[in-house]
């Protein structure tokens, strides 16, 4: 029988000697499976849209309005100036499918930059984490990229723009699933390296913009000069823009591009990020 502290019939204990003390098991945070990391990032980009809906209504109407402002300019642009495009490719499909895939990738790099410095107090949730929240809002931005230009052809069809097809589904969900991965990994080394010097920030918009420029955007790469087109090659984010191309129009040559190249780059990439968060993580523990 045990009175209080004491157990007169513990084994080896004198009576009346206090006995040991029986230390509580250590219960640890929850094992989350790969659907609860799912869920984690879904309720997150809910939450988020929410918050962003309520607080401000036309800011979030405006992330939608201003891309499509942008790829509608440039249709114009390229209409007025009755440039002929690669292949014949309609100008509606030629912009949507560079800008879609350029969008996607510069406004996902800043998501991942920025969801871990401004948490809004949501890693108070319990199993949240700072990656939950850099891939909620990287998801969302690519996300929103993949809607958009499929939307944008819906629409275009449905006011009888007959010129302009669906996608080829597997290889436009290819290029965005590259385009992701290469734009996360990118961002998790510019969020480390912003928390090491201030003149990173620098460093990606100058970056980003060389990005911007060689992707294709305003060309493609077997029309320009071969001097050139060798010295842009190495910008991944040209293969990309060329294979989403050939996924809105099969006619579309992409002779000259790979996707070999960027995937391979992606996953160096995302490797490289993860390591660089790795250590980040070791060092502020220490």
């Amino acid at each position: 029988m045990t009175t209080g502290a004491f157990d007169r019939h513990a084994p080896g204990s004198r009576a009346g000697a206090p006995a040991a003390a029986i230390a509580p098991p250590v219960v640890g945070p929850p094992r989350l499976d790969l659907l609860d990391h799912m869920f984690l990032v879904y309720a997150l980009i809910l939450r988020d849209l929410n918050l962003k809906f309520r607080t401000d209504g036309v800011g979030f109407s405006l992330d939608f309005l201003r891309p499509t402002l942008i790829v509608i300019g440039h249709y114009f642009l390229f209409w007025y100036l009755s440039r002929t495009m690669p292949g014949n490719m309609p100008i509606e499909t030629f912009v949507i499918a560079g800008f879609s895939v350029i969008f996607g990738f510069i406004l996902t790099v800043n998501g991942t930059v920025s969801a871990a410095k401004y948490p809004g107090g949501t890693i108070l949730i319990p199993a949240v984490t700072r990656m939950h929240l850099r891939v909620a809002k990287a998801s969302w931005a690519l996300l929103s990229f993949v809607f958009l230009s499929l939307a944008g052809t819906a629409l275009l069809q449905l006011f009888g723009d007959t010129a302009v097809d669906f996608p080829n589904l597997p290889l436009f969900v290819l290029v965005f699933v590259i385009t992701g991965a290469l734009a996360f990994g990118f961002g998790l080394v510019v969020e480390a390296l912003t928390r090491l010097t201030a003149a990173a920030q620098i460093a990606q918009q100058i970056f980003t913009t060389l990005i911007y420029i060689t992707s294709g955007i305003y060309f493609s790469l077997s029309t320009i000069n071969p001097e050139v087109a060798a010295f842009f090659w190495y910008n991944p984010i040209l293969h990309l823009v060329e294979y989403q191309r050939n996924a809105f129009d099969s006619g579309y040559s992409i002779a000259y591009a790979s996707l070999a190249y960027p995937a391979g780059f992606a996953a160096g990439m995302l490797l490289l990020g993860l390591s660089v968060n790795r250590c980040m993580r070791h060092l502020d523990r220490e």
